[in-house]
């Protein structure tokens, strides 16, 4: 034994030795690769969303109030609401942030306060805000983007505390919807309604052609618990008139997957509407789509089909004014005797990020506010269309 020892005793200890080396070369090895590549116990999102747009200003601590019925309202048909899922899950968003599913407990904002003559009309308006979330599971599930719903918050706080509006006009693109499933476009719907409910303050929706990218109508009015599509309600002596301008050249409705951008009043609709400004009361429209022609901002392309039409009816009916977005311009005209007035959206126009607007109207006299973010992420107001 003593023989065999002195005879592999360098062969011995030179195998030890590599044996070690090999050994500490593979606990480094592991040391560095659990460094450059540790593991993530994060859900990755699945679907395609675009980038965040700028943060705004710090949001609005916010406190309860009291409902404000309108005095009168068209009967409609009551659709079956889909029940909004309250369960709690963790997200990640295109920056790796991780955010709860359920949007956060908000306090309601106090009774509105701010009175004004019963001849005069305060609305706050909000259109185009092509609203974005962060990917949820289950997907009924959304998380508002802090920047639009900064944009919610201020909007409603402004008007709820004080500019004292008699009910809030959501006109059409309140999600961006392209690419969205109905699922998604329901949640998100749902989920916007939370933030502008965070006031009592009436709200009314007018659906847009973004809208209808996600969801059909049927489903834009379960997400929203709403029973119109087309409506009219009257508020001391002005009738208001909602319209659907979401209805192809074949008058069909405009539904997922079509991408119709144009829009037109359907003629079952147009039929409605003689009916509807039967009225001696001052008249308002709202509508998702303008209803001009040849106007220079924007080929024709992206204006009501119908138009002439519907502008002759406003005329022989007189209408006091309509009020429409979708092109994002700020534009006013005046076609026999009928004012029109285009408000940008609230996103894609970048010189009025954020925009919502203050309407006022007393007889036949309009003033018209536009409130947006300055460069410094503030907001600022100018009367427009003076």
């Amino acid at each position: 034994m003593k023989t065999f020892l002195l005879r592999y005793q360098k062969k011995i200890v030179f195998s030890a030795l590599a044996l070690l080396l090999l050994a500490l070369f593979g606990i480094g090895a592991f040391w560095v690769d659990s460094k450059t590549h540790p593991f993530s116990s994060k859900q990755q999102s699945i679907e395609n969303t675009q980038v965040d747009s700028p943060s705004i200003t710090p949001e609005i601590e916010i406190l309860p109030s009291t409902p404000e019925a309108p005095e009168e309202s068209m009967d409609a048909p009551t659709e079956e609401l889909v029940e909004e899922s309250t369960e709690e899950t963790t997200l990640e968003n295109e920056e790796g942030e991780e955010e709860l599913a359920t949007t956060e407990e908000l306090e309601m904002l106090p009774p509105v306060t701010k009175t004004h003559g019963s001849d005069e009309l305060r609305i706050g308006f909000l259109t185009d805000l092509h609203a974005r979330s962060n990917a949820g599971i289950p997907e009924s599930n959304r998380v508002i983007k802090p920047f639009f719903k900064n944009i919610i918050t201020s909007f409603v706080t402004q008007m709820n505390n004080d500019f004292g509006a008699d009910f809030l006009l959501l006109n059409g693109d309140v999600i961006e919807g392209t690419g969205r499933n109905a699922t998604v476009g329901m949640g998100e719907l749902k989920s916007l309604k939370k933030l502008f409910d965070l006031t009592q303050i009436k709200k009314y929706w007018v659906i847009g052609n973004h809208d209808v990218r996600a969801v059909n109508k049927k489903q834009w009015q379960q997400a929203l618990e709403i029973d119109y599509l087309y409506d009219y309600f009257d508020k001391g002596d002005y009738r208001i008139i909602m319209l659907d301008s979401n209805f192809d050249d074949l008058d069909k409705n405009i539904a997922p997957g079509d991408y119709f951008t144009r829009g037109g009043v359907s003629q079952k609709q147009l039929q409605w509407l003689e009916r509807a400004l039967d009225t001696k009361k001052t008249k308002i429209v709202f509508m998702h789509h303008p209803p001009l022609k040849n106007i220079g901002i924007h080929p024709d392309s992206g204006l009501l089909y119908n138009a002439p039409e519907l502008q002759e009816i406003f005329s022989k009916n007189e209408v006091t004014a309509v009020f429409f977005g979708h092109l994002e311009y700020s534009y006013q005209s005046e076609v026999n005797g009928v004012k029109y007035f285009m408000i940008p959206g609230a996103t894609k126009n970048e010189n009025y990020q954020g925009t919502f607007a203050e309407i006022k109207i007393k007889n036949q006299t309009i003033e018209l506010t536009l409130n947006y973010l300055d460069k410094s992420g503030f907001y600022k107001s100018k009367k427009v269309f003076n």
